[in-house]
């Protein structure tokens, strides 16, 4: 699994950026919803998706974050980037990434749907990198 963040990616006609997940497999996608369950959820501990082994990160860090209000992804000053939702948030991202987890998955997901924002970031994942 790649994680690549993608500046200016014209999401929904303006210059949004994004973060996605690509060229997965489906053993991969389910070790991911595993560690935001076990890990995010039931030890309320963050995670850093490019600290995964099973993920390749090419251009950025993303940590998941519980939080008390879904946020979405913002940019840190650091540069890195943060992603704050709700429990019942991951809930519903494990839940859309659940297609992907078997050999029929294709095509894209957003992984979380909020109010547009101006300093939010999308989080995508995609069989094949489009959406």
């Amino acid at each position: 699994m790649k994680l690549e963040h993608v500046s200016d990616a014209n999401v929904g006609g303006s210059g949004d950026d994004l973060i996605r997940l690509v060229e997965f497999t489906p053993a991969e996608v389910k070790s991911l919803a595993e560690e935001i369950r076990s890990v995010l959820l039931a030890q309320k501990k963050s995670v850093q998706l490019d600290g995964l082994d099973f993920i390749r990160s090419l251009n950025c860090q993303l940590t998941l974050v519980l939080s008390d209000k879904s946020v979405g992804i913002h940019k840190n000053a650091s540069g890195t980037f943060t992603c704050g939702l709700t429990y019942q948030g991951y809930l519903r991202m494990v839940e859309l990434m659940e297609p992907f987890m078997n050999d029929s998955g294709t095509g894209f997901q957003w992984l979380y749907d909020l109010p547009t924002e101006d300093n939010r970031t999308e989080f995508l994942i995609s069989s094949n990198g489009k959406w």
